[in-house]
């Protein structure tokens, strides 16, 4: 009977998320709620690590990032101190400058070829809704069973794939199914964030480049090829 409880209540465990102590908000800032899900390891095939997203302010008439100013916050990584956790992904609450927003990079990859920039008002809170980073595999390309990992580990001293691949986020608006909101924004205003897709600016990050959405999201020209 007791082991049947323990069960029962792990089972309770990983289904109802962990929720971190919320602070309230403040009323006369700027919010953005986002759930990030799990990044599937580029090394092994079905290891699972944190996925994180860069939010950088972008400025649309010169279309890339804006510059740091004396103490400005241009850029915010959005990885650590979450407000609820579940087995596939994370909650978070992070405070913005009312501003245009770009979505730089995920994991180490700046989508400077081309990403979504949504606009945040003051005192307003919205919601970017679900992301969910993947490595950009070529065709027929995915991660190594573990046998595979560690054969390659031994013989090449490292798990990590020959061609390295960026990073894709697919995304999709919050419903009944995802995380619910924090308990902080109870009473509060939320409205959806209005994305404007194809924003293109510098690699200031270093590293690998992709679209937002990968290659499949390349635009498509009046011939039918992607740009």
């Amino acid at each position: 009977m007791m082991r049947l409880v323990w069960l029962l209540l792990c089972l309770w465990l990983a289904i109802v998320p962990a929720r971190a102590k919320e602070a309230p908000i403040d009323p006369t800032q700027s919010y953005a709620v986002i759930e990030i899900r799990k990044l599937e390891s580029p090394m092994v095939k079905g290891a699972n690590m944190p996925g994180s997203v860069t939010l950088t302010r972008y400025d649309r008439a010169k279309g890339d990032i804006r510059p740091a100013i004396g103490a400005d916050v241009i850029r915010i990584v959005v990885e650590k101190k979450p407000l609820a956790k579940t087995k596939e992904g994370r909650l978070y609450l992070v405070r913005l400058v009312p501003d245009d927003w770009v979505v730089e990079g995920s994991n180490g990859t700046a989508f400077s070829l081309g990403s979504m920039m949504f606009s945040v008002a003051p005192g307003e809170v919205v919601d970017l809704g679900v992301f969910t980073p993947s490595v950009d595999w070529l065709e027929g390309e995915g991660p190594k069973g573990i046998g595979s990992a560690i054969l390659g580990a031994a013989l090449f001293g490292s798990m990590r794939p020959k061609d390295e691949r960026p990073v894709r986020i697919d995304w999709h608006a919050r419903t009944s199914a995802d995380m619910p909101l924090p308990n902080s924004l109870a009473g509060t205003t939320v409205v959806p964030a209005r994305f404007d897709p194809h924003h293109k600016f510098g690699n200031h990050l270093g590293g690998l480049v992709n679209r937002f959405g990968g290659r499949a999201s390349r635009p498509q020209g009046k011939d039918g090829g992607g740009n």
